[in-house]
């Protein structure tokens, strides 16, 4: 199939969304799809895209335009229909659901299967353009039941047109650490005590003042650890950083953490952490965090809401607790933070788990299946 894919930032500053859009594209590419990628702006994502699509193009934007900005939105679109190569393409794929106007239409004109992959919570308002555009998308693809279940109930989504696909990850990249002490030297950290990590975007929505009130718990009763705070600001901005060092400072656990903004590499931070916690108090589609942490091997302390709890299943449904409840959390940490030395074998069921559930490859197989539906 020829396939042409919507996505906004090629940057692994979008986190999850991004990083799931490059694994699609990549792993359909490799099965033998020929991928043109349309984004709105460069990142440090972009040059993987060119090592196996067809074409990538930038374009200036994916929005049709009210009566002002209509003959400009012609304008870009009609650039955007002439530059694309003259090949016949069978699906257009967007990332995101505001840019499924412009898709729907790209679509008519060159008689393309609309597919939009779903990988957000359902918007407090849809405009009506958006809402045709919705209804009007041949396959949804869901990266949890709960999402999916969501975007029906609001009426949104026709339920004979809506797919999960659980997100996968490359396990021979996301591993657990050859020599654990070594990479934590390494990386500057003594190789005892204990590292709690927060892995992700620094907003609102994630919970992280529910973690620094059950790290300051933790201390409270004399248990020392250090917490890593690895994440950007580039969606909520500055001052959001600076009111959670604040918090810290008010906590009384400066001391005690480390704030190591924006990592383009992971997976050394998982790989020397105790324990990985993903806070989040909003309804986290899926949460891509923990199959990567579990992937490598370190065991996740995540809030039971969203798509989570359909990745924290069997034994590991116990490192679920209640959004935004520090004292479940603070509860959790202290029970599991001897993991190594209390259940030394927890690490490597952890990676099975992953194995068997979310690779990357049972990922890239449902997509492809639904997508040739």
């Amino acid at each position: 199939m020829n396939i042409i894919i919507l996505t906004n930032h090629a940057s692994s500053l979008g986190y999850g969304a991004e990083i799931n859009m490059l694994t699609i594209s990549k792993g359909l590419s490799d099965l033998g799809h020929n991928i043109t990628m349309l984004y709105l702006k460069e990142g440090d994502l972009l040059e993987e895209y060119r090592k196996f699509c067809v074409h990538t193009m930038q374009v200036s934007s994916y929005e049709l335009g009210g009566k002002k900005r209509f003959f400009g939105s012609l304008l870009n679109f009609i650039s955007v229909i002439n530059k694309l190569p003259k090949d016949k393409y069978h699906i257009v794929y967007a990332n995101q659901i505001w840019c499924l106007p412009f898709a729907y239409i790209l679509g008519f004109l060159k008689r393309l299967t609309l597919v939009c992959y779903q990988q957000e919570p359902v918007p407090e308002k849809i405009g009506i353009g958006l809402f045709i555009s919705l209804r009007l998308v041949k396959r949804n693809i869901f990266v949890s039941n709960t999402t999916k279940l969501d975007w029906i109930k609001r009426g949104f989504v026709k339920e004979n047109r809506a797919e999960v696909a659980y997100c996968g990850v490359n396990t021979e990249i996301f591993k657990p650490s050859e020599d654990f002490l070594k990479d934590r030297a390494r990386l500057g950290f003594p190789k005892d005590g204990k590292i709690i990590l927060y892995m992700g975007r620094l907003d609102k929505g994630k919970g992280i003042e529910t973690l620094l009130e059950a790290f300051s718990l933790l201390l409270k009763k004399g248990i020392f650890a250090r917490l890593l705070i690895v994440g950007s600001t580039a969606l909520s901005g500055r001052e959001y950083e600076e009111s959670l060092i604040f918090k810290c400072v008010s906590l009384g656990i400066k001391e005690y953490m480390t704030f190591l903004g924006f990592k383009d590499n992971p997976i050394d931070f998982y790989q020397i952490s105790d324990i990985v916690v993903v806070p989040s108090v909003f309804q986290e589609p899926f949460g891509r965090i923990v199959i990567e942490s579990l992937a490598c091997g370190t065991p996740v302390i995540a809030s039971k809401i969203g798509g989570i709890p359909e990745i924290l299943t069997g034994e590991f449904q116990q490192y679920l607790f209640t959004p935004g409840s520090s004292e479940e959390l603070a509860n959790l940490l202290i029970m599991n933070l001897n993991w190594r030395e209390q259940d030394p074998a927890l690490g490597k069921r952890c990676r099975e788990y992953i194995i068997s559930n979310f690779s990357a490859v049972k990922f890239i197989d449902r997509i492809e299946d639904i997508l040739l539906f």
